[in-house]
């Protein structure tokens, strides 16, 4: 089984990641929401590491120029006019 470096599955990683990002405090992300979330158990600070490391790798692909995800083709209206 693939373990990030904070020794999580990557799939529970995005879910405190994501638990970090909404939650008012890692606290609450930690002590509430993960368990009925996903069934994990984690401590503040292990929430608050986890989630703190996936948003600097985001910021990093960010700081070079890039984007999440494939690239999109948008139909996009290049005139002035109504839509």
């Amino acid at each position: 089984m693939g373990l990030t470096p904070k020794r999580v599955t990557p799939a529970a990683e995005q879910a405190v990641s994501l638990a970090g990002a909404v939650c008012n405090s890692f606290k609450e992300a930690a002590e509430r929401v993960l368990g009925t979330l996903a069934g994990l158990h984690l401590s503040e600070s292990a929430t608050q590491r986890t989630a703190e490391a996936a948003g600097d790798r985001v910021g990093q692909v960010f700081g070079q120029g890039r984007t999440l995800g494939f690239p999109q083709p948008w139909d996009w209206h290049r005139g002035g006019g109504s839509r």
